[in-house]
């Protein structure tokens, strides 16, 4: 799944308007590191669903698991790893949303 540049400033923008009281520097920040995240972990779960993965993959993977959870914390939210390679791999919500909402509202897209 990729996002294009319009996509990632109309994220930003939706973003904003939830979050006004967040600078639009964090909400930069937390949002390119989200998809930069969720693009390393889609290459995971491909491995895993083609062959599995090696301990240092399921290592990453708990790595890059946890960067999320921070960078959406970072934006008072709480993140949501969707680990089927056939869609999004990353969607956020505000905290104290519960995940069998997902991926309905308020999950947003994130990559």
């Amino acid at each position: 799944m990729n996002r294009t540049t319009f996509g990632i400033a109309e994220l930003g923008a939706a973003l904003a308007r939830q979050l006004p009281n967040t600078s639009t520097g964090i909400i930069g920040g937390a949002v390119a590191n989200l998809i930069r995240i969720a693009g390393q972990i889609h290459s995971l779960m491909e491995c895993y669903c083609n062959r599995g993965l090696t301990e240092r993959q399921k290592a990453r993977e708990k790595r890059l698991t946890k960067e999320a959870a921070a960078a959406a914390a970072d934006l008072g939210m709480v993140a949501y790893i969707q680990r089927d390679p056939r869609g999004g791999t990353i969607y956020i919500a505000p905290k104290g949303t519960g995940e069998d909402s997902y991926p309905m509202p308020p999950w947003i897209f994130i990559a």
